[in-house]
């Protein structure tokens, strides 16, 4: 595998190169802290969290590779392994794009997380170990674009196939769904996906028309935007339960006073009857503040009660006051 240098021969050109390069690390660091802080807070997190820990870290791996390309005393000797590597994880990007769409659509085979897999690794080690989709690297600016092989195309179907993939299994499913909760998940996962697919189709299709292209920081905003869509709608889609280890969240409050309350049963025998109240109190509150902007009968809906079994518990508890209190605040 060859790279090819194109030297730039004005001085301003250079400045601004530089420049560019400066953003660009900027932007792919800071997209890199936000997705291994991600990692780091969904280790503690119990659940089925494990197909979108794998997205986030094979978006951590597919921004580290951009940012090392772009270290210009690294790019002489490793030009080639780090090209590769890119298009590997590439695949693997898509691949696991893929599998958390079937995760997200609720799909009850376990036929089609297999095939997936199975094919997105089998796409990586053609990537990796033959030089029928990349025969070297030109350097365009600080960073690398790929010389293309006989076979490229290969590369452009299996990216093009897995979006495509991704849009018509969550879209199948809120069509076809009569549960709620899968339709949100659908829309909102297929919302967050989308800034990645149309960066990701946009680099593919100019590469196809032989323009040089320099996809510096797209990727790792697409994916961050990605993160910050899913993060920020976590209480209506649930796929997550990472804002009860975020301090000063709601979650992170209610969790404190259950596990306050536990503690004073289990260590100080608090009374059982007080102890599961103060448990209820907790989970009504929080419940209240999550729906602050919602009426009291889609509360009680949402908890699995009618109405009138929602007012006793107010008045057993004595949660008139602090309910009243929750609905006024401002940022509730």
């Amino acid at each position: 595998m060859q790279v090819q240098d194109k030297l730039p021969v004005n001085s301003d050109i250079q400045v601004k190169e530089r420049l560019g390069m400066s953003i660009f690390i900027i932007i792919v660091l800071t997209a890199l802290v936000l997705k291994g802080t991600v990692l780091w807070i969904a280790r503690k997190v119990p659940g089925e969290m494990k197909i979108f820990l794998g997205l986030v870290l094979m978006f951590s791996l597919h921004n580290l590779c951009e940012l090392l390309i772009y270290f210009g005393p690294l790019q002489a000797n490793t030009s080639d392994m780090l090209l590769r590597a890119y298009y590997v994880l590439c695949s693997m990007v898509v691949t696991w794009m893929c599998l958390y769409s079937i995760h997200v659509a609720a799909f009850k085979s376990d036929f089609a997380p297999r095939i997936v897999l199975s094919t997105g690794i089998v796409v990586s080690l053609i990537f990796l170990f033959t030089d029928l989709v990349v025969v070297g690297a030109e350097r365009l600016g600080p960073g690398l674009t790929a010389l293309k092989g006989p076979y490229y195309f290969v590369f452009q179907v299996a990216m093009i196939t897995g979006f495509v993939f991704v849009i018509t299994s969550l879209a199948l499913s809120w069509k076809n769904s009569d549960n709620h909760l899968v339709k949100t998940r659908c829309s909102l996962v297929l919302l967050a996906l989308m800034p990645i697919m149309v960066a990701a189709t946009a680099v593919i299709l100019l590469m196809q028309f032989d323009v040089k292209v320099n996809a510096a920081g797209l990727i790792p905003i697409s994916t961050t935007i990605f993160l910050v869509i899913i993060l920020k709608m976590e209480r209506s889609h649930r796929l997550t339960d990472m804002r009860m280890l975020i301090p000063g969240s709601e979650e992170s409050k209610a969790l404190g006073e259950i596990m306050s309350a536990f503690s004073n049963y289990s260590i100080y025998g608090e009374n059982h009857k007080e102890t599961l109240n103060e448990i209820e109190r907790a989970l009504v509150i929080y419940k209240h503040t999550a729906m602050a902007n919602r009426k009291t009968s889609d509360i009680a809906k949402e908890m699995g009660m009618p109405r009138p079994t929602l007012y006793s518990i107010y008045n057993r508890l004595g949660l008139k006051e602090s309910i009243r209190d929750v609905l006024k605040r401002p940022d509730a």
